[in-house]
């Protein structure tokens, strides 16, 4: 705060951000002007103040944590009262013996990219790259990773507004990733970093969302939800699923069974997409080799002529909906004859898009 030619050059009528760092090495991180410098460029007419306390932060760990109370305090100053608040969680959890972050809401709504913890080209094994290519600072740099990561999500959300990261609220991590939480009625979705919805809330909201490793880092979130019926023992196939849009196809994709498949259930899914892949037009499910738990009702059926036809082995599938995050939009899907819905070890089926007619025909056969 002791360039004084650079406050008398600030517009009182401009915006204030504040943008306040906490060095590990005791030197000024390149994030602090990458922010600095996506906040002028994307804003305009906009002050942007750099709060220097390099020497409070040169200190051992633990001094210069203590000492974000004091440089906390001074910052506070320049505001007169916080109307909202939003925060990202990143390196919430204990690795390599260190925690960065904090896992408690501290906000209206806070935001815990791929669960606050470890982050996507954060890993373990990035620290022998790391180490090899940095020395002994490529240990400093792996657990910076993760811990920073928050704000490079943020300078994200301001250099890639066309692709805004939207995180959903969920009670727990599990259920997000079960794909059961990807609802935005009653502002339980919000968009992530700067652009953010600024609706305050009587409680704290957990927001839930997966990312890339890099810029842009915004994935694309579907809810998956899959009906099979008729299912006599409980089994666990190895499924894939491919998603074909009005713009590109995406790639083959695991579907993981908690509980594997038995009766007349609805399994929900989280999918993840790297890239916009359009307007959903048709889905492709595969049984990969055979599943886990051969059908004993099956085997009886070679030994013992029960009469009668023959039931076939595999899985009968009814209902099939995508829920797309962004919009929100449901699309359900239909196969093009009966025989379709019928899925063995080794095949794949193509379902298409549902017209209305077509819908309703096969929730009949579903329910006769």
């Amino acid at each position: 705060m002791t360039q004084k030619p650079l406050l008398r050059s600030a517009d009182p009528g401009w915006h204030d951000d504040s943008v306040f760092s906490l060095q590990v090495d005791g030197r000024m991180e390149s994030w602090v002007t990458d922010l600095a410098s996506a906040l002028k460029s994307t804003l305009g007419d906009v002050n942007v103040v750099i709060c220097d306390w390099l020497t409070l932060a040169h200190r051992h760990y633990p001094a210069a944590a203590q000492n974000t109370r004091a440089a906390g305090r001074d910052v506070a100053h320049l505001l007169q009262w916080l109307e909202f608040v939003d925060a990202i969680h990143t390196f919430t959890q204990q690795h390599l013996g260190l925690s960065m972050g904090i896992a408690q809401p501290v906000g209206h709504f806070d935001f815990y990219p791929n669960g606050g913890a470890f982050q996507p080209g954060c890993e373990i094994s990035t620290l022998f790259s790391h180490l090899s290519q940095y020395g002994l600072g490529g240990f400093q740099k792996s657990v910076k990773c993760s811990h920073e990561r928050a704000v490079h999500l943020f300078i994200d959300s301001l250099l890639n507004r066309d692709e805004r990261s939207t995180g959903f609220w969920c009670r727990e991590e599990s259920a997000f990733d079960r794909g059961v939480c990807l609802d935005c009625r009653k502002n339980r979705c919000n968009r992530l970093g700067y652009d953010i919805k600024r609706v305050q809330t009587k409680t704290s909201k957990k927001l839930y969302l997966k990312t890339r490793s890099n810029q842009p880092y915004k994935v694309y979130h579907y809810q998956l939800k899959l009906q099979f019926i008729n299912q006599v023992e409980t089994i666990k196939p190895f499924l894939t699923i491919s998603l074909t849009g009005t713009k590109a196809e995406s790639v083959k994709l695991p579907l993981t069974f908690v509980d594997g498949i038995s009766g007349n259930r609805t399994h929900t899914f989280l999918v993840t997409l790297d890239t916009d892949i359009g307007e959903l037009m048709m889905l492709k499910l595969h049984w990969e080799g055979r599943a886990v738990l051969a059908s004993v009702w099956n085997r009886m059926q070679t030994f013992i002529p029960w009469g009668g036809e023959r039931k076939r082995r595999g899985l009968t599938l009814g209902n099939m909906r995508i829920k797309t995050g962004d919009t929100q939009a449901k699309t359900s899907f239909c196969a093009k004859t009966n025989d379709e819905m019928y899925l063995q070890p080794s095949q794949e089926k193509i379902f298409v898009r549902c017209q209305a007619g077509r819908l309703k025909q096969q929730r009949r056969r579903i329910h006769s």
